[in-house]
């Protein structure tokens, strides 16, 4: 992160052991963006929604073969595509994930709506 980079690209179970909200917090606070990963805690996986940290799935092998450290990684989240090395990998984003992203994570959107949310 330090060098500029802010996607964290993962293997499997990410986040294991991490399941306090602070883990997605802390990587958000080092300037992280997305999270890229063969798969993920399943608490961890909630905690990053819920503070609006992107976490995506993505098991194809090829993506892990090509997304060395320091390579370009663009995420485009509308069209639901990651391209390294101009190789695009699809990926899918639930209505209400990118709600949670948009708004800033659960807690902002209940400050934001209370209970409508």
């Amino acid at each position: 992160m330090k060098q500029g980079w802010n996607i964290t690209v993962a293997g499997i179970g990410f986040g294991c052991g991490s399941s306090r909200e602070e883990a997605p917090r802390a990587l958000k606070g080092c300037g992280v963006n997305v999270v890229i990963a063969k798969s993920y805690a399943f608490i961890y996986a909630r905690n990053q929604s819920n503070m609006a940290l992107l976490g995506i799935t993505l098991t194809d092998e090829k993506f892990y073969q090509l997304a060395t450290e320091g390579e370009e990684i663009t995420v485009d989240v509308p069209k639901r595509k990651i391209i390294v090395k101009n190789q695009e990998f699809g990926f899918s984003l639930s209505d209400i994930e990118e709600r949670l992203l948009a708004g800033g994570g659960v807690t902002e959107m209940y400050k934001k709506y209370k209970s409508e949310v």
